[in-house]
């Protein structure tokens, strides 16, 4: 992992979850057991353990907000980066989704906003999530992102950010 500055605030991340010396513990005591298959239950375990924790961090940030959080989307695949954009709800919890395409997720805030960091096979999604005022105000904002090209700074410029709502949860 690279350096990561003060404001970088983790929220989740789902790397944290592997511990090889509790692997190795499983492993070990599911050798002494005749109806365990050793090799599938870590995986279990660890699918297990991740869907419990980031469940412990939705309970943290369930906050309903008075805006919609919008999320905008970096996205990257194997043919190249694309802009894209979502509507993600009213609830700053539901920022913490682990289907943004990445089998490795990052949720944390930085000094300003909120973000995921989702690792895949062919690259890397960066989200930024951030308030629009209502409804209407959202679906303009994924519509200029997607077909009018909007950038980021253009949607955080239009939009609030949601970090306060974490910052207070977490006493930062």
């Amino acid at each position: 992992m690279s350096k990561i500055d003060k404001q970088h605030r983790v929220i989740f991340n789902s790397r944290d979850i592997y511990d090889e010396d509790v692997f190795n513990g499983i492993r070990d005591m599911l050798a002494e057991c005749n109806d365990c298959t050793v090799d599938d239950v870590p995986d279990l375990w660890v699918y297990d353990t991740f869907n419990s924790y980031l469940d412990d961090e939705k309970c943290n940030l369930n906050i309903e907000t008075e805006g919609v959080i919008v999320a905008f989307m970096d996205l990257g695949f194997w043919y190249g980066r694309r802009n894209g954009a979502k509507i993600i709800g009213t609830n700053v919890r539901d920022t913490l989704n682990s289907s943004y395409g990445g089998d490795d997720c990052d949720w944390y805030c930085d000094q300003y906003n909120a973000h995921c960091t989702a690792s895949h096979h062919d690259g890397t999604h960066f989200l930024t999530f951030r308030l629009a005022k209502n409804m209407e105000q959202a679906k303009r904002l994924v519509e200029k992102i997607a077909y009018e090209g909007m950038t980021e700074k253009q949607f955080r410029k239009a939009t609030k950010s949601i970090r306060p709502f974490i910052a207070k949860v977490y006493g930062w």
